[in-house]
């Protein structure tokens, strides 16, 4: 069997990295190498995991602070196995989580990556929604008109597909997951497995306004850098402009959100976007 890389993330979550290390370290696989990236972390991260006794646990530490895709890409440049799963420091896993997708490698080998159903959970472990990963092949043209994949945590790809595909964006601070999955979607084919083997813990904080900011900015981004495929995709185009006019609209930002709904009805017409258009003017 392969070896297979499993790469966290964390920061200041001292309360739950160790349920996620654990989860990593219980698969049925046992040919797997855990790197936990601490980005700085000012809690008893650093204890708490080296409390953890397992020869396939490497932890590394970040002086500073510097997010969550220089973490990643940290972990990916540590990384010896040939396929690379992330996961969040709060989330976890089934037990067959690994082992179910790298059969599914094995069965389809020019996929670049793989990725499951995921229950989204409270912090008290509540079902909160899930996401079926129903999509498989060439998803790109899905892809561009939202996050199909999903949360970073249900993700397995080939490490050779990574290193190609540049790394992580260090210049977004959110949907730098999204970005990564579309860069990948366009060259390679992917695997969805409808099995909930993915937990995502969604925590109740209230967004702040800088989050809103980083938000619109990582929209402006991405619809910039895939400009030329959104133009070829009207209505993933129209759908991404109605979601970035919705951000604009709870920063209180009508001006620019009447520009941008009206954009979208421009390119595809629909009765959302023209409603929300017209609240810009209330």
């Amino acid at each position: 069997m392969p070896l297979v890389s499993v790469v966290i993330p964390t920061y200041n979550r001292a309360q739950f990295v160790k349920r996620a290390i654990q989860s990593a370290l219980s698969q049925d696989l046992k040919n797997i190498e855990v790197i936990v990236v601490d980005d700085g972390s000012q809690d008893n991260t650093e204890e708490v995991i080296k409390n953890i006794k397992d020869d396939r646990l490497i932890y590394i530490k970040h002086e500073a602070n510097r997010g969550v895709s220089e973490a990643r890409n940290t972990g990916i440049k540590a990384a010896q196995g040939k396929y690379i799963a992330f996961l969040d420091s709060d989330d976890f896993w089934a037990k067959n989580k690994i082992s179910k997708q790298l059969e599914a490698f094995e069965k389809n080998p020019e996929a670049g990556l793989c990725y499951t159903s995921v229950n989204f959970i409270d912090p008290n472990g509540k079902i909160k929604r899930v996401q079926r990963a129903i999509y498989s092949g060439y998803i790109y043209p899905l892809l561009l008109e939202k996050n199909i994949i999903g949360p970073t945590s249900s993700v397995m790809v080939k490490k050779e597909t990574l290193l190609l595909s540049q790394l992580f964006n260090t210049k977004l601070n959110y949907r730098e997951d999204y970005e990564m999955w579309l860069r990948i979607a366009k060259q390679h084919p992917v695997i969805g497995i409808d099995e909930t083997l993915t937990f995502q813990v969604v925590h109740t904080n209230k967004r702040l306004s800088s989050d809103l900011t980083r938000r619109i900015e990582s929209f402006e981004y991405i619809l910039q850098e895939f400009k030329d495929d959104f133009e070829k995709h009207p209505k993933a185009f129209a759908r991404q402009l109605y979601e970035l006019g919705k951000i604009y609209l709870k920063t209180n930002n009508k001006v620019n959100a009447r520009q941008i709904f009206w954009h979208s009805f421009t390119i595809r017409p629909s009765i959302n976007a023209v409603s929300k258009y017209l609240s810009t003017f209330i």
